[in-house]
């Protein structure tokens, strides 16, 4: 297990990291721009067709050869090294993020999880009133925002889900 003091500092550079990459990512901004293409778009939960292109025109998922663990080597982000038997998953367009890109991406994460803090409580207290029961309601949005914040509980396994509407 790595110490707070390891997790704070960039694997790549040694200098120290910023919130919220202190918790995500071994790599500070500068690193992590330098490592990830501009064409790379984060996929949820690394679903990526096989067939998808990305906007250069590349296909990452035949780059890093189909299969088991293909996520982990392509070269969209290349730290530590994407390897295939033993050599660097290339790609000729790679062209290096935007540090101003990864900033604002660090500054959405931040505002997530300033977001998430606010409405964990109400989570809990839907959680804790509808145990074993489906149930759909709304709140005052704990943003501040002003708009109401729609839940719904599922009775099968106690998932809260929400809506998004205050961006």
């Amino acid at each position: 297990m790595k110490s707070l003091a390891e997790l704070k500092i960039c694997k790549r550079c040694g200098q120290p990291k910023s919130p919220p990459r202190d918790r995500m990512t071994g790599l500070c901004c500068q690193c992590d721009a330098d490592s990830t293409c501009r064409h790379y778009q984060d996929r949820p939960h690394g679903l990526i067709p096989k067939d998808w292109t990305c906007p250069a025109g590349m296909q990452p998922i035949n780059l890093a050869g189909y299969g088991p663990g293909c996520m982990t080597r392509i070269p969209c982000r290349w730290c530590p090294p994407r390897m295939i038997d033993g050599v660097q998953a290339m790609c000729d367009k790679f062209e290096p993020s935007d540090i101003a890109d990864e900033i604002a991406w660090d500054r959405a994460v931040e505002e997530s999880d300033r977001n998430m803090r606010l409405v964990m409580p109400i989570v809990a207290k839907v959680k804790q009133e509808h145990k074993r029961m489906n149930w759909q309601g709304s709140v005052p949005c704990p943003t501040g925002c002003g708009r109401t914040l729609r839940l719904s509980h599922a009775a099968i396994n106690g998932h809260v889900w929400g809506n998004d509407l205050c961006r």
